[in-house]
């Protein structure tokens, strides 16, 4: 028989996001962190959706029991894991093109992954630390500190930021020739930027950001009809944002919109 599961949001856990110093703003989105206020004794489901970030993520589930730090690629699906116990998370959340100002290995390698930090060159160090430091917020500070001194000294492309950006913003807005055009480089050359600092085709990002739009707009407007809800993220008709909300989410919008 399977175990009996929760929905994360009937769950005791509690999250909160945190602002990252401002020399490390323009590529880390935010920290995050999750923490159950009371052991798990029921198995609970926790969705993790794509959002078009990387992520190091930092998770103890019973202290002594377990532990990990891992990246967290670039999602093109759902993943959905099993939550029981004591359990203790902390996230690095970096802005589309963020996470390769810090390593040189190219994004599209981390995909659709979950790598534990130790793979990355250069980060056993701070594996052992992390492993060895009893409290999240003493993690987060090693962090910071890491990223503070591990930052690359390529500059910040700020044309391709902006691009990064303003898809998140309208997905559907512009071509991939308007895209490029914005970046100031050829519709090849974007493609493989894309896939060396996001880890997905400029496609493929565009319709993460625009479920991402759809998503939020669902849990916000329960009564408002699903078709409508679809136009406005900028799909063409409901049974394109069906297949979409089925392939990043892994049920149908009903699911969600209740």
């Amino acid at each position: 028989m399977a175990k009996e599961t929760r929905s994360l949001q009937d769950a005791c856990l509690h999250f909160s996001r945190h602002q990252p110093t401002p020399a490390l703003a323009p590529y880390v989105r935010n920290y995050w962190t999750g923490r159950s206020n009371q052991c798990l004794g029921t198995p609970i489901e926790q969705r993790v959706v794509p959002d078009g970030c990387i992520d190091i993520v930092v998770c103890r589930t019973d202290p002594t029991a377990s532990f990990s730090t891992r990246i967290v690629g670039t999602m093109t699906r759902p993943l959905v894991d099993t939550l029981q116990g004591t359990v203790d998370f902390l996230g690095i959340r970096f802005s589309p093109g963020g996470f390769s100002h810090f390593f040189d290995q190219p994004a599209a390698d981390f995909t659709d992954q979950l790598i534990p930090l130790e793979k990355l060159s250069g980060t056993s160090v701070l594996s052992r630390t992390i492993a060895q430091t009893p409290h999240m917020t003493e993690v987060l500070l090693h962090l910071e500190t890491f990223l503070q001194q591990k930052r690359l000294n390529d500059p910040c492309d700020v044309h391709l930021a902006e691009v990064f950006s303003g898809i998140e913003t309208s997905a559907w807005m512009s071509t991939l020739a308007q895209f490029a055009q914005q970046a100031h480089c050829s519709e090849r050359q974007l493609r493989r930027k894309f896939y060396d600092h996001i880890g997905v085709s400029p496609k493929m990002f565009c319709r993460i950001a625009r479920f991402k739009q759809a998503l939020k707009a669902l849990r916000q407007s329960a009564r408002k009809p699903l078709l409508d809800i679809a136009l406005d993220a900028g799909y063409y008709d409901q049974a394109h944002f069906i297949h979409d909300f089925r392939r990043f989410y892994g049920n149908t919008p009903s699911a969600v919109h209740g």
